[in-house]
């Protein structure tokens, strides 16, 4: 998450925001546009190898990221936080799946506090706006209000995610409040935190850990998934 080194003006209200807090009853003393504006994109991303029973079965990029809320009459803030990677499944094979986790913020309110708004629908974009929508095998609510966990077969995620690697952006889309139309997110995969001034720390070691952890993975597999594993919480 991103790192609040002492309690300021704008760092108070924007860790009641990115720590997942609640509700932030001084709001209305502050400029709040003025202060997350530096914050909005990609907060942070790390590569998180998932394990079962002392084994890795899964690897995963797991984000934060603030975006504004276009789509909506008021000043909104969404907080996106999520993950993408690859699962092992019975029989040695490996799924692809994205989890993210919606939260909005009305800054004209005079109390706001983070709203959980689950999608209906995520999945990942390449650079040739091709997707893995059409693959994929079964949705649910995750543990965590205003999330979706959505699993996909191996091919295309895995490409999405290779395609992403290399030009250090993952790209994903996801619908808001029932919406026909999707919006597209960009995950910088360099940038390792983010402080209360925007400056952003980057480095690609999130991308090198995941790949050796997905050519240890797909070592003891077969490839392309048949089935959904069970969804992380």
């Amino acid at each position: 998450m991103v790192l609040l080194a002492n309690f300021t003006r704008i760092g108070l209200l924007a860790a009641g925001l990115l720590v997942g807090g609640g509700r932030t009853t001084f709001a209305q003393a502050f400029d709040l546009q003025a202060g997350l504006d530096p914050l909005i994109g990609t907060l942070d991303v790390s590569a998180q190898p998932i394990f079962s029973q002392g084994e890795v079965s899964g690897c995963q990029f797991v984000f934060d990221a603030l975006v504004r809320d276009w789509e909506a009459p008021e000043e909104r803030m969404l907080k996106v936080s999520g993950s993408t990677g690859l699962m092992g499944a019975p029989n040695n094979v490996v799924a692809g799946f994205v989890k993210i986790i919606v939260r909005e913020w009305e800054l004209s309110s005079p109390e706001p506090e983070l709203v959980p708004s689950a999608p209906q629908r995520v999945y990942l974009v390449g650079s040739d706006f091709s997707t893995n929508f059409k693959t994929l095998i079964s949705t649910s609510p995750t543990d965590v209000e205003g999330g979706l966990f959505a699993m996909f077969r191996f091919s295309p995620t895995f490409n999405l995610i290779l395609d992403a690697m290399a030009r250090k952006t993952l790209s994903l889309s996801f619908n808001r409040r029932g919406g026909a139309i999707d919006r597209q997110l960009d995950v910088k995969l360099d940038v390792v935190s983010t402080d209360q001034q925007g400056l952003r720390t980057r480095s690609d070691d999130a991308t090198k850990q995941f790949a050796g952890c997905a050519a240890k993975l797909l070592r003891s597999s077969n490839g392309a998934a048949q089935v959904s594993p069970t969804p992380p919480r």
